[in-house]
C-alpha cells in the first residue's frame, strides 16, 4: 500500500531536542536555509508592474495571493512529511536525522518507505522545476536591467530590443553575471545566502522611498493608500534590517563589497557617460553610506556568522532598533530637505 490517510499526532507532540539551537538558530535558519527565498517569488510581479493593464487590482491580488499559497503549500507539505517520518527516525533526537546518500528530506523519506518510484518523481522535478524559476526571473531581471538604462545608471544599449520586443542585451548581461556567481558561491546554501540578502538591501529602501514620497509629494494620487504609513514603513525597515542582520557576517560582508563595486561602477560610468559628470544625488542619499557601513559593523559584532559576539543575542533586538530609527530619521530628513532646495 503506496499512500495512507492515517494521521498520527503524537508525532507533532514529539518535542524532543527539536528547539535545541534556540530561536537564534530559527533566527539564523530564515535566510540562510533558503524559509525566506522560498517566499520571495512576489518580487517578479513588482518589477512586471508596468506591463500590467490594471495594476491596483492585479498586483494586490499577485502579491497576496503567492504569499498565501505558499504558506498554505508549504504547510501542508512539512505537516505530510512530520506525519510520515518513522518513529526511529527520531529515537537519537530531531538533529540525528538522516537519509542515505544525502538525499533530501522527502527522498530520503520515500526511500526509507521503498516508495522507489516517488524518489525518480521528486529526483526529475528537483531537475526540472528550477527552469520555471530561472525563466521567471530572466524576464524580471531584464526588465530591471532596462529600467535602469533608461535611469541612466546603464547603458543605453540595454533599451535595445529584437524582433520579439525582448532585450537581449540585458538578459546576456544577467546569465553572465549568475554564472559568475558561482565561482564564490558554489554551494547552494550560501549562494541562497547572498540573494536573499542582496534582495532586503533593495527592499529596504522601500519603505524609506515610501514615507520621503509621502513628505514630498503629498498631493500626488495614490492608487494604493496604506493606512499608519508611518508605523508600517518603520516596522517594515526594522525587519528588512533584522534579516539581514541574521544572515550573518560571513555573507554580509561578501554582499558589501558587491555592492562598492556597484557604487565605483556607477561612478566610473557617470565619469565617462554623462559629461565627464559625477551628477549623483549624494545630498538625498548620502545615508545609505552610514547605513552600509553601519551594517557591517553591526553584524561583525553580532553573533550570527562568525560575527564576535560582542553584541549577545537578544540584546542585538535593540541595538537594531536603535540603529534602524536613527538611519531611518536622517533618510527622511534628506529627502525632505532636497525636496524643499529643489521647491
Amino acid at each position: 500500500m503506496f499512500f495512507s490517510t492515517n494521521i498520527d499526532f503524537s508525532h507533532f507532540t514529539m518535542h524532543g531536542d527539536f528547539f535545541e539551537a534556540g530561536p537564534q538558530g530559527i533566527f539564523r535558519s530564515l535566510p540562510t536555509a533558503g524559509v525566506i527565498f522560498s517566499f520571495i517569488g512576489f518580487s517578479p510581479a513588482i518589477q512586471m508592474a508596468g506591463e500590467c493593464k490594471n495594476p491596483q487590482r492585479a498586483l494586490p491580488i499577485a502579491i497576496v495571493g503567492s504569499l498565501v499559497i505558499c504558506m498554505v503549500l508549504y504547510t501542508l507539505l512539512q505537516a505530510s512529511f512530520i506525519n510520515a517520518l518513522p518513529i526511529d527516525a527520531v529515537k537519537d533526537g530531531w538533529q540525528a536525522i538522516s537519509f542515505p546518500g544525502e538525499a533530501g528530506p522527502f527522498a530520503g523519506l520515500a526511500s526509507v518507505l521503498g516508495m522507489m518510484w516517488l524518489v525518480y518523481l521528486l529526483y526529475f522535478d528537483a531537475t526540472i522545476s528550477p527552469f520555471g524559476t530561472a525563466l521567471l526571473y530572466t524576464t524580471a531581471t531584464a526588465r530591471v536591467n532596462y529600467a535602469l538604462s533608461k535611469n541612466g545608471v546603464m547603458p543605453e544599449s540595454f533599451q535595445d530590443l529584437n524582433k520579439q520586443s525582448v532585450p537581449m542585451k540585458a538578459v546576456m548581461t544577467n546569465f553572465c553575471v549568475g554564472l559568475f556567481l558561482f565561482l564564490p558561491f558554489p554551494g547552494w546554501e550560501k549562494l541562497v545566502s547572498f540573494l536573499v540578502l542582496s534582495f532586503f538591501f533593495v527592499y529596504a529602501v522601500g519603505p524609506i522611498a515610501l514615507l520621503s514620497l509621502r513628505y514630498t509629494m503629498p498631493d500626488k494620487e495614490r492608487p494604493f493608500k496604506l493606512p499608519v504609513g508611518h508605523t508600517f514603513t518603520l516596522l517594515a525597515f526594522y525587519i528588512c534590517n533584522l534579516i539581514i542582520f541574521w544572515t550573518g557576517f560571513d555573507t554580509i560582508w561578501k554582499v558589501l563589497v558587491a555592492i562598492t563595486c556597484g557604487y565605483i561602477y556607477l561612478c566610473l560610468y557617470r565619469l565617462t557617460s554623462h559629461g565627464k559628470k559625477l551628477d549623483i544625488e549624494w545630498a538625498s542619499g548620502w545615508w545609505m553610506f552610514p547605513y552600509y557601513i553601519g551594517t557591517g559593523i553591526l553584524s561583525y559584532l553580532g553573533s550570527f556568522g562568525h560575527g564576535t559576539g560582542t553584541i549577545p543575542f537578544g540584546i542585538d533586538f535593540a541595538v537594531i532598533g536603535l540603529f534602524t530609527l536613527i538611519i531611518f530619521y536622517f533618510a527622511i530628513k534628506a529627502a525632505i530637505l532636497r525636496s524643499q532646495r529643489q521647491s
